[in-house]
């Protein structure tokens, strides 16, 4: 299953065009697994992000939400956030990406050339985005992804806020993809 959708970026001072899709959704047992892929625009280049010794934030923000019947709002279950720090390895000549999930610090990887690190920061491979418990035969799910580059200030006072740093292009933000529905047995519904 795959789902695209196709977003424009108007910031300083051209505009951008990117792909956020959901490749591949299942569920193995009560876990349900996911996989992102970014399709950046041509003038996109997160090397920059890289310069001058700054750390690379990408993170993927999944929302999980169950569907209700109209005219109930759907229900928002959970948000996993999975984020990524990058800082570029000069001694070693590659990258190190400190991966967290939410704020809990879960592995530290060592990529060692460019090729291997936009693999790493484009693909979101067979993440385990939530597990079922419980949920009954009419109950159905979906979920929203959205993605972001940042770069991090080197000082915690800095002037600059999300909003500044997206203007001056150093945070980019991706626009929320929706899956379609499913249920627990991971049946696809429009």
């Amino acid at each position: 299953m795959k789902s695209k959708w196709y977003f424009v970026f108007f910031l300083f001072p051209a505009c951008f065009f990117a792909e956020l899709s959901i490749d591949k959704m299942s569920i193995q047992g009560n876990q349900f697994l996911l996989t992102v892929r970014t399709y950046p625009p041509s003038g996109f280049n997160p090397f920059s992000f890289l310069q001058g010794g700054s750390t690379l934030w990408v993170g993927y923000n999944i929302l999980v939400f169950k569907k209700q019947n109209f005219p109930e709002p759907d229900i928002f279950l959970t948000n996993i956030c999975v984020r990524y720090e990058v800082k570029r390895d000069y001694l070693n000549n590659g990258y190190v990406a400190n991966v967290w999930y939410g704020w809990d610090f879960a592995y530290r990887r060592w990529l060692d050339n460019d090729e291997k690190l936009l693999r790493f920061l484009y693909r979101l491979e067979n993440f385990r985005a939530f597990t079922f418990s419980n949920p009954g035969e009419n109950d159905f799910f979906y979920l929203e992804v959205s993605q972001f580059f940042d770069t991090v200030p080197e000082k915690d006072d800095t002037p600059l806020g999300r909003f500044f740093r997206s203007v001056i292009g150093s945070r980019y933000e991706f626009s929320p993809v929706r899956s379609r529905m499913f249920n627990k047995n991971g049946l696809l519904f429009e």
